[in-house]
């Protein structure tokens, strides 16, 4: 089940990602940081399983 939270939270948020419309300002906008902690969060989850198991 872990993994399975894991590998969608990495899904959304590489979609995320993919979908994000470059803006001229160097500023990290909502969307951005959302899909970043996104991404961030599933590799967590996935690494920390896989840390258990060994």
């Amino acid at each position: 089940m872990r993994k399975l939270i894991g590998f969608s939270l990495l899904v959304i948020g590489a979609a995320a990602l993919a979908t994000a419309v470059p803006v001229g300002a160097p500023e990290i906008d909502p969307a951005s940081g959302g899909s970043a902690l996104a991404l961030l969060a599933g590799a967590l989850v996935i690494f920390q399983g896989r840390r258990r198991k060994q």
